[in-house]
């Protein structure tokens, strides 16, 4: 299954290497990495486009409808368990804007569960754009493998065990359920206690 080489943004690409430049050294030296790991040519810098997926398309299930938001580049290295996750939002006029940077096991985390799912289809006849499916509330995230011809869904693979398609969807509905129940009730209990306004009038 040939994953579509998906093509960078240049202003995106350009803030996360001037971000690397600024924090990779740090970063590196803290969790007892050697410098010269930065200039031994296997370090890797990766990026998968963002796609957001909206309440009410979560609740009718039209995942190919996600839109998207920007992207997530990932650098990490075979020699380190941790590695750089950098955010970059897509605002509406289309530039992008630097997101939200972090370090630790998130990135080399899902650096291999794209490239096992890549090994998992390596058989496939379809080719995928591969694609980061974020739900915002609930707060999830699975690789979304969309075909790069053609309709469909394309597949879900989320990044908890057994989370795949149509289950990482019943997840995340019955999450929102959960969700829903709970600011149903704070806001029940928030007008039970509010003071009745009228009841001086009507005394």
């Amino acid at each position: 299954m040939p994953l579509v080489r998906v093509r960078e943004d240049v202003v995106a690409g350009t803030l996360v290497r001037e971000l690397l430049l600024e924090r990779l050294a740090v970063d590196v030296a803290r969790c007892g990495g050697d410098a010269e790991l930065l200039g031994d040519g296997r370090g890797l810098l990766s990026m998968v486009p963002v796609y957001t997926l909206s309440l009410a398309v979560l609740r009718r299930g039209h995942v190919s409808r996600g839109i998207n938001t920007g992207w997530r580049y990932l650098w990490s290295h075979p020699d380190l368990g941790m590695g750089a996750s950098i955010d970059i939002r897509r605002l509406r006029d289309g530039e992008p804007e630097l997101g939200r940077y972090s370090w630790g096991k998130a990135a080399p985390r899902l650096a291999t569960a794209f490239r096992e799912v890549e090994e998992r289809y390596g058989d496939d006849t379809l080719s995928y754009q591969p694609r980061l499916l974020r739900l915002q509330a609930p707060a999830m995230e699975a690789i979304w493998l969309k075909p790069a011809r053609g309709g469909g869904a394309g597949k879900l693979h989320g990044l908890q065990p057994g989370l795949n398609d149509d289950a990482f969807l019943a997840c995340a509905r019955e999450r929102l359920q959960i969700l829903g129940r709970g600011k149903s009730g704070r806001a029940r209990r928030r007008r039970a206690a509010a003071p009745d306004e009228g009841a001086a009038d009507r005394a």
